[in-house]
């Protein structure tokens, strides 16, 4: 017995080195970081490595406003990196591999089987979407969701006191992290709601510790987002993104995003794991893991959470909850006297999975890019030419580039929360970009104190434009190099 959890474990650690190296491949194939977004946390990171402080307020976003956006993630990855690129690169992709030993925990713990928690490790750390969107962007999503698994399984474990501490730590780091910390609240409900009526009675410490983890993340994200709580209310859930914006990324659940981002091997095994979890074994463990997916769902469906995020989630714990259908397998593939067919069987689920899964996956990251190299040295040249109060319009996804690598600032980014009149200026944003009349772009300009418009080709697609086609012979447009208009009235 002991032999073989030796086995387990090495092939364990093999899961864990292959997707790390896998990842870091990917990372390394390109040279700058995949989106905006990632610039932003690193300008953040960069900011409490020489501030020595966290960005509470950004004068480059917006023309300026207040960041609620929480930064122990960002204080961590600047006490690993010291701010180095190279190292801000490698260390979310570790956070991301780890996923697999917390995975298999809680796996081993659900199934009481090695085997059956290995594979789904191997299924967790293949997650496509999760994979995908996580990878060369520096997200939080990469120590958030193993966190998140880790909170939750420390229930099953609250007997042993070095889980319950943790639990305890948990409830206030997490939170500090990223506001995914409510779904935990959430998936308390919903468990209360699914165990209520049954013969399933949760402890008496359990009670407590599920009361005390809703309190304290409660209470800390309150203190966090009590600012904007006041100002948009209930629509905070949408982080104040315009309508388009919100229709895009808060778009409805369908079985087609659910098949290609969690993986067909499984979401099948999975869905029979929370069946024989619940109805036939009635396992507590089980329930508190559905309980979830029932929330995310639940979210989903009411377009509560980004349609990524609740992908990633329902991927994740579709994983850990295939092992009971996994141990189930394996266990009755033990019984049968052709050992041949037992072994086939299984081979024949990591094929499939192998094939719906891992393939698309190695496909995707071949072909992931980065940031264009041309716009980050368009970028660089702004930053060279221009001083650093200079407000720069350029599309939304470029935001982040112009405050992060240009240090300038910026009419609108990506990040809407606690941006001032973001619908009201991706409309005049697009009126500055396709109007003919010069004096209708000469007022918005001014409304905004414009002094550089960055025409990209990426821009130019988005509106369909190739030229501002007012500053044609006019005296307060000078055009420098193919992409940036000077304003000089």
């Amino acid at each position: 017995m002991e032999s073989k959890s030796k086995t387990v474990y090495i092939l364990l650690i093999s899961l864990f080195i292959i997707i790390l190296g896998l990842r870091l491949w990917s990372v390394f194939n390109t040279e700058n970081f995949s989106s905006g977004e990632a610039y932003y946390n690193q300008r953040i990171v960069e900011h409490i490595v020489q501030e020595k402080s966290f960005l509470s307020y950004d004068e480059l976003s917006y023309g300026g406003r207040n960041i609620l956006k929480p930064q122990l993630f960002h204080l961590i990855l600047a006490f690993l990196t010291f701010g180095n690129n190279i190292l801000l690169k490698i260390i979310p992709e570790l956070f991301m591999a780890l996923i697999v030993f917390v995975v298999y925990l809680i796996s081993k713990e659900i199934s009481q089987n090695e085997n059956a928690a290995l594979i789904s490790s191997l299924f967790a750390g293949f997650v496509p979407l999760f994979f995908i969107d996580t990878l060369n962007v520096i997200s939080e999503y990469t120590l958030a969701m193993p966190l998140l698994l880790l909170l939750v399984f420390c229930l099953l474990k609250l007997e042993e006191k070095r889980y319950l501490y943790l639990f305890i730590a948990l409830s206030f780091i997490l939170p500090l992290i990223h506001p995914i910390a409510f779904m935990f609240v959430l998936t308390s409900l919903f468990y209360f709601f699914l165990i209520g009526g049954g013969a399933i009675h949760p402890t008496r410490l359990k009670k407590e510790a599920i009361l005390t983890g809703i309190l304290i993340i409660s209470l800390i994200q309150l203190i966090q987002y009590k600012k904007a709580l006041l100002t948009y209310s209930a629509e905070i859930i949408w982080q104040n993104a315009p309508a388009n914006i919100i229709a895009d990324i808060f778009r409805s659940l369908n079985v087609i995003d659910l098949i290609f981002g969690v993986g067909i091997v499984p979401l099948i095994v999975g869905a029979i794991g929370v069946y024989l979890g619940i109805i036939r074994e009635r396992k507590k463990s089980v329930y508190l893991f559905s309980a979830l997916i029932f929330s995310t769902l639940f979210l989903l469906i009411f377009r509560l959470i980004t349609l990524s995020l609740g992908i990633m989630l329902l991927g994740v714990t579709f994983a850990i909850l295939s092992s009971i259908t996994l141990a189930k397998i394996i266990e009755h593939l033990q019984n049968i006297k052709f050992k041949l067919v037992a072994k086939s069987v299984l081979g024949a689920i990591l094929i499939l999975f192998l094939i719906t899964s891992f393939i698309p996956i190695y496909t995707s990251i071949k072909d992931i890019s980065d940031i264009n190299k041309d716009k980050i040295n368009d970028m660089l040249w702004l930053k060279e030419k221009y001083p650093a109060d200079t407000v720069v319009l350029s599309n939304i996804a470029e935001g982040n580039l112009v405050t992060s690598i240009a240090n300038m600032k910026t009419v609108l980014d990506s990040n809407f929360l606690m941006a001032p009149d973001s619908a009201e200026r991706i409309k005049d944003s697009k009126v500055i970009y396709t109007t003919f009349t010069e004096s209708v772009a000469m007022e918005l300009i001014k409304k905004y104190n414009i002094k550089v418009i960055y025409l990209s080709p990426e821009t130019q697609e988005i509106y369909g434009v190739d030229k501002l086609i007012y500053s044609h012979n006019s005296e307060c447009f000078q055009q420098r190099g193919d992409y940036f208009y000077v304003v000089n009235c």
